[in-house]
């Protein structure tokens, strides 16, 4: 410092190689702000004030920084006067600061605050620079998902009784030998679960509407797969037949074409089939894969026990996470919601060979539109982002863990089960493709759902046969 003032008699001189010399002192600035914050749905917004010495401090540690490698025309490197400095770059480095102090504060406000932003904080409007007094800014972020549950006193979920029996077990191979019956030509009127092709116009105000007519549509003759109400017009019909009614849509239907409009609808007979099914015996056991008629019905049995159980789990479960939402608050924002809706669109429209047309022409030909698709499924992606956020909150409040002996007797069961017998080989291919980790969130997943059993009151439900929900299976 006393080198620098023999050497540069002029005060602006000095000042500038004292800002030099002291410039290692303010190389680590500690942050000094006030910041509250408030929390609204799935963002946040901080009020900041940075106070004048910290704004001060910043704006020193940049000036010198800039100014050891400034060059100007008749100055050497580092040696231009620091009033020089300030009137041509003064207004550059002052907005450097600002920059700096916003992202700096901004940052300690959060990290203080203790949320988990989601992106780059926002600022609205820039604050005027000033060293001469504090900084004051607003930032919002956007914040992860997350959930808040604030309790498990109302918890409770009505446990049905599925049951099975021999019933169940007939019930279920007619429904088999239905599926492999051989249509066969009748020249009689139709009856009740025979096979009816026809061609079905539907009218509105003098206009064909395609989305809802029919060519060469075949039916069977139940009158749950029958449309418009024509199933009992149908029972008796011949070949040639030409069948008119007035038929009112529901304001609700899912084709806002036709939604709550008056239509007039022809449909002509073109074919009826009677559908002969097979006799059951050991030859037709064999042709799908058994011994026999008798291990054919223990294998029909086994899957119908497993069915039922699956339901009946799943069920509860979706009743108990919705039992606990009602009493959670959730935050999830909507550019989340985008995001993955957009990323399922993607998937959907790969099905349709990467072409969105196409998925607009099925989505026409269904009654459907694109905007209530992603009504209905942004819809979705929130209860299970509601639902995920739940069980993860449960993990880590009451700390579940999974040990890698659990991990392993899961992976054993699973091996057992696909008659592997190379269970070490097993466990190191899932290590290497992810799904051992996916083995592990599955039971830790599944401990927070035990642990949610026993904090609820459950109440007995109803009895529910294989045959009833089977049935409601087909309706849905």
């Amino acid at each position: 410092l006393l080198i620098s003032i023999a050497i540069n008699k002029s005060v602006e001189n000095f000042y500038f190689y004292y800002i030099i010399t002291t410039y290692n002192q303010y190389k680590e600035i500690t942050m000094e702000i006030t910041a509250t914050h408030k929390t609204e749905n799935a963002s946040c917004t901080l009020d900041i004030e940075v106070n004048e010495n910290t704004v001060k401090k910043e704006y020193q540690e940049i000036f010198n920084d800039f100014s050891k490698n400034a060059q100007i025309p008749g100055f050497r490197r580092g040696k231009v006067p620091f009033s020089l400095l300030k009137t041509r770059f003064g207004s550059t480095l002052q907005a450097e600061t600002l920059n700096s102090i916003i992202q700096k504060a901004s940052k300690k406000a959060i990290e203080d605050a203790k949320i988990e932003p989601l992106g780059q904080p926002q600022i609205d409007t820039l604050p005027e620079f000033t060293d001469a007094a504090p900084l004051k800014f607003s930032v919002k972020v956007e914040l992860m998902p997350y959930c808040e549950i604030k309790s498990y006193e109302k918890l409770a979920y009505t446990d049905n009784n599925y049951k099975t029996d021999e019933k169940d077990i007939e019930y279920e191979i007619n429904r088999i030998l239905e599926t492999r019956a051989i249509p066969q030509d009748k020249n009689g009127p139709a009856a009740e679960k025979d096979a009816v092709t026809c061609d079905i116009d539907v009218i509105i105000k003098g206009s064909k509407i395609a989305s809802e007519s029919k060519v060469n549509t075949t039916y069977r003759l139940e009158e749950k797969f029958i449309p418009f109400k024509l199933y009992k017009k149908f029972l008796g019909a011949k070949v040639g037949d030409e069948i008119k009614i007035s038929y009112v849509f529901e304001k609700d239907y899912k084709n806002q074409e036709t939604a709550g409009e008056k239509a007039e609808i022809t449909a002509k007979i073109n074919t009826v089939k009677s559908m002969i099914k097979p006799e059951l015996n050991d030859e037709f056991a064999k042709k799908n894969g058994y011994d026999s008629v008798a291990v054919m019905k223990e294998d029909i049995a086994r899957q119908i026990d497993e069915y039922i159980k699956s339901v009946q789990k799943r069920e509860n479960e979706k009743a108990l996470l919705d039992s606990l939402s009602e009493t959670t608050f959730f935050a999830i924002s909507r550019s989340v919601i985008d995001f993955e809706y957009n990323r399922s669109l993607s998937a959907l429209i790969k099905q349709f060979g990467g072409d969105k047309n196409n998925l607009l022409k099925w989505f026409s030909s269904m009654g459907q539109t694109e905007e209530r698709y992603a009504e209905n499924r942004k819809k979705d992606i929130n209860i299970e982002y509601q639902k995920e956020l739940m069980l993860a909150k449960i993990q880590s409040n009451e700390k579940i863990e999974i040990t890698d002996d659990a991990v392993n007797k899961a992976i054993e069961e699973y091996a057992a089960q696909q008659k592997n017998t190379d269970v070490p080989g097993l466990r190191k291919e899932m290590l290497k493709d992810g799904r051992y980790e996916t083995v592990k969130n599955n039971l830790r997943r599944q401990a927070a759902l035990d642990f949610l059993k026993t904090k609820a009151q459950v109440k007995k439900g109803k009895i529910i046969t294989y045959r009833e929900l089977s049935e409601r299976g087909n309706d849905e």
